[in-house]
C-alpha cells in the first residue's frame, strides 16, 4: 500500500496521509457523504471545505460561471463538409491572470496558442502516465494506447 500526497497543483492546507485514510474509512465515496463526514470539526477532511455559508455560496456561484463558460459552445457551419463544433471559450493566462478568452481570438495569437499547446502536450502526458500506472498496477494491456499517446505528446509542436 502506497501513501497519501496531494497531487501537484493542489490547493489543500489538510494533511494529505490522514485525508486518505478518512476517505478510506468512509467506504463507498458519494460527495454528499464526504461532506456529511466533514462536518466533524475533529475530522481532518473538515480542513478541506468553507464552512461560512455566505462565502461558500460566493464560490459556488464563481465554479458555475466556469461551468457556464466552459458549457458553450460555437458551431461552424458548412455546406460542403461537416459542421465543427467546439469550445467557444478557452482559458488562457494574460497579464499573470487566468481568464477566459475567445478560442479563436487565442488560436490567432502566438503566444496564447502556445499556452493551448502546451495544455493539450500536458493533458496527453497525463493520460499516458495514467495508462502506465494502470498497466503496472493491473497488468491492464495498455501497451499500444500508451505508446499511441506518446506519439502524440511528441507529435504537439509548442
Amino acid at each position: 500500500m502506497g501513501v497519501y500526497k496531494w497531487k501537484s497543483g493542489a490547493r489543500f492546507k489538510a494533511n494529505a496521509e490522514l485525508i486518505g485514510e478518512e476517505l478510506e474509512s468512509i467506504g463507498t465515496l458519494i460527495p454528499e457523504e464526504i461532506v456529511s463526514f466533514a462536518e466533524d470539526e475533529e475530522t481532518e477532511l473538515h480542513k478541506c471545505f468553507t464552512w461560512d455559508d455566505a462565502e461558500a455560496a460566493r464560490l459556488h456561484r464563481i465554479q458555475e460561471a466556469g461551468q457556464v463558460i466552459r458549457g458553450i459552445v460555437t458551431v461552424d457551419e458548412y455546406q460542403d463538409r461537416a459542421d465543427v463544433e467546439y469550445r467557444a471559450f478557452e482559458s488562457v493566462i494574460v497579464d499573470n491572470q487566468r481568464q477566459y478568452m475567445p478560442t479563436r481570438t487565442i488560436l490567432g495569437d502566438k503566444d496564447m496558442r502556445k499556452q493551448i499547446l502546451g495544455e493539450i502536450k500536458e493533458s496527453i502526458g497525463e493520460l499516458s502516465r495514467k495508462a502506465r500506472v494502470y498497466r503496472y498496477l493491473a497488468e491492464v494491456e495498455l501497451d499500444t494506447a500508451q505508446h499511441h499517446l506518446d506519439m502524440a505528446r511528441e507529435a504537439v509542436t509548442v
